[in-house]
């Protein structure tokens, strides 16, 4: 039914009807994939056909082209709708276990072939199948109602560290806001509209999603939709969420977004990306997406240099047309609010290492109304002149340039994206930064958490220290009205690898998006500067348990079974869909983890022989066999469920006699 313009013998895989009915359309059967495609294999697989392609040979002549430099790599393209994307040659949809063996099996070898790959993992398409596989609600219940990508992050933290390797460099998704379900019949006003507040998606756990993607609440079985599980608290609160389960579950892994973009306004993609409503909704999420700590981000398609949102991407990264460091915006994002609609207003701050100059982004997303705004600045004293680079409807193919002593209160034209480069110095200058380590993380009503915050980067040399001084969830939150609390244990810490602060978090009994604050004082020597730092508690369900009904002790040498018990109780939330297997009482297919410190392991589905995963039965039994050492000796045995489902975590012993 549509074909690739720049390549004839390349469709979509669909036939029209001969009714035109675009609605009613059938697939193409009986269609040679060799004719479009060459295979693409591992060197060992035998057999092949000519033209085949091997990954080894391909990858290492890329690596030979692009040299020493970190070479990145998506692991494919969003394998988890293979089916639909790619049905000549993956006609079958992907689930749980082949998107977690292939990503293993291909990265794994990937690292062998290019010592410089960067591996990018899963390549996530969409909203749904975050949560979701393509195969549906019975592959869910297959791995103990567990989302897909909690799931499939779970299984491979667990599987590199049996390994004693590392095949996840960077954790990758798409993320399409997902616009109003009658953005197509919609005016053009009303999509511009959209266009310009869609990245509310991206960050505010205020915004209720205006899509049917998300307002589903049987997409996922784990997160909080929002303060409540009902249909009108679909929040996506999409970066923080994904970072809370990230760091929860592979700690130190990066996110990525490298596909994003909210072309909603005009009828063609040309159309979409000239108009203006994308040049700002563009220029909002680039501060989004700095400010909430996704490290790598690609747009699709990348902007075209004659359209606005080219410029829009060059007030962030080169806006002066010197492509220098100092053309960019800063590398350290500082605090910046505002009481304005954020539908209409956004603005983001940022500060380069050596603390100067000061660069504010200022939208105005209000197609009729300037913005007249008084700004306060905390801690920076100006030298007296900002240059302004001006992005604006009245002006959308060229950056207007101007200098002009600083003002308090400054006045913004309507549909404008306006870069402040103010001069002036940070006043009183910090001798450290820390961070909160980390700042966002998902932890199950009733938690605990530790938060363990360490200096990053220090003027005053290993002298540096940082005292906690208060940490608190904000009032109002779910977190501070169901009996959440924060409390300082370990306030003191210095410029060392080891050192750290603690901060003992309980999130309390309710589901749902909890911000804090935490402030902390260096030792500079003038009396030390005072910083707030702010975070996200992602509260989930009650967190499962664990009941240990092995045996005590054995004759030494000999096996005996260990069996843990998982009791999901709540931590899986409500049923996820109206047809059973899949109510919240179901764990059969959850995996366990099983680590000994002596004696061997085996019988598991995965590991070694002193970590081993098993999956419980449909009672909830997860078992592996464990052959006891010499007689005297005391195995310690760990036993830890899925993170998504809370990570309990159980200790106990057998003795070999």
């Amino acid at each position: 039914m549509s074909r690739n313009p720049y390549l004839a013998d390349d469709g979509n895989g669909w036939v029209q009807n001969s009714n035109c009915d675009t609605s009613h359309q059938t697939p193409v059967t009986g269609n040679n994939p060799a004719d479009a495609h060459v295979p693409l294999k591992d060197h060992n697989a035998g057999g092949d056909p000519v033209g085949t392609v091997y990954r080894d040979e391909w990858v290492a002549a890329l690596a030979t082209d692009f040299g020493a430099m970190p070479h990145f790599y998506d692991m494919d393209n969003e394998m988890d709708i293979w089916g639909g994307t790619h049905r000549d040659v993956h006609p079958n949809p992907t689930g749980y276990e082949e998107m977690r063996d292939t990503y293993i099996t291909e990265a794994r070898n990937l690292k062998t072939w290019d010592s410089n790959a960067v591996r990018f993992g899963p390549v996530s398409c969409c909203w749904w199948f975050y949560w979701q596989s393509a195969v549906g609600n019975a592959d869910k219940a297959a791995h103990g109602n567990v989302d897909l990508l909690p799931w499939w992050l779970n299984e491979v933290y667990w599987r590199d560290n049996i390994d004693s390797t590392r095949s996840l460099d960077v954790f990758d998704i798409h993320a399409y806001p997902d616009p109003p379900d009658n953005i197509q019949s919609a005016s053009i006003t009303d999509q511009r509209k959209a266009a310009v507040r869609i990245y509310r998606d991206y960050w505010d756990p205020t915004y209720t999603s205006e899509s049917g993607t998300i307002n589903q609440p049987w997409a996922t079985s784990i997160q909080p939709l929002g303060n409540s599980y009902a249909p009108n608290g679909a929040i996506p609160f999409r970066i923080p969420r994904i970072r809370a389960m990230l760091n929860m579950t592979y700690p130190n892994t990066p996110l990525s977004i490298t596909e994003w973009s909210a072309e909603f306004a005009g009828s063609t993609s040309v159309a979409r990306a000239a108009d203006f409503s994308t040049a700002l909704g563009d220029a909002d999420a680039f501060g989004i997406l700095g400010r909430e700590r996704v490290t790598y981000a690609t747009r699709w398609t990348a902007a075209d240099s004659a359209n606005p949102n080219y410029l829009a991407l060059k007030l962030y990264r080169n806006f002066d047309g010197n492509h220098s460091n100092n053309s960019t915006f800063g590398t350290t994002s500082i605090s910046a609010t505002h009481n304005a609609d954020p539908n209409l207003f956004s603005v983001y701050a940022s500060l380069s290492q050596t603390g100067v100059p000061l660069r504010i982004m200022v939208i105005n997303k209000d197609p009729a109304n300037a913005a007249q705004v008084t700004f306060t600045l905390n801690h920076f004293t100006t030298g007296g002149t900002v240059t302004k680079y001006m992005l604006s409807q009245a002006s959308p193919t060229s950056i207007v340039v101007a200098s002009q002593p600083w003002a308090a209160t400054q006045v913004f034209p309507p549909y404008s994206a306006t870069l402040l480069v103010v001069t002036g110095a940070v006043n009183p200058s910090p001798v450290a930064e820390w961070d909160l380590n980390p700042d966002t993380i998902q932890v199950p009503a009733g938690g605990p958490y530790t938060l363990s915050p360490y200096i990053t980067f220090a003027t005053g040399g290993s002298g540096t220290a940082v005292t906690l001084n208060s940490a608190q969830f904000d009032s109002g939150s779910v977190c501070s009205s169901h009996g959440g609390t924060m409390a300082i244990t370990t306030a003191h810490f210095d410029l060392t690898p080891l050192s750290t602060g603690a901060i003992a978090v309980n999130p309390g009994t309710a589901p749902g998006f909890c911000h804090f604050t935490v402030t902390g004082t260096d030792n500079n020597a003038s009396g030390g500067v005072t910083q707030t730092q702010g975070g996200w508690i992602v509260v989930g369900n009650p967190a499962a348990t664990l009941t240990n009904p092995s045996p005590s002790s054995g004759p030494a040498g000999t096996q005996v079974p260990l069996s843990i018990t998982l009791n999901p109780g709540s931590s899986i939330g409500p049923p996820v869909c109206g047809t059973p297997p899949c109510g919240p009482s179901l764990v059969a297919g959850a995996s366990v983890l099983f680590k000994v410190d002596s004696g061997s392991l085996s019988g598991g589905v995965y590991g070694n022989a002193t970590q081993q995963i098993a999956t419980a039965n449909g009672s909830g039994i997860a078992s592996v066999t464990l052959t006891l050492p010499a007689a005297g000796t005391v195995v310690h045995v760990t036993a830890e469920g899925p993170y998504a489902l809370g990570h309990p975590v159980i200790p106990f012993t057998v003795a070999a006699n």
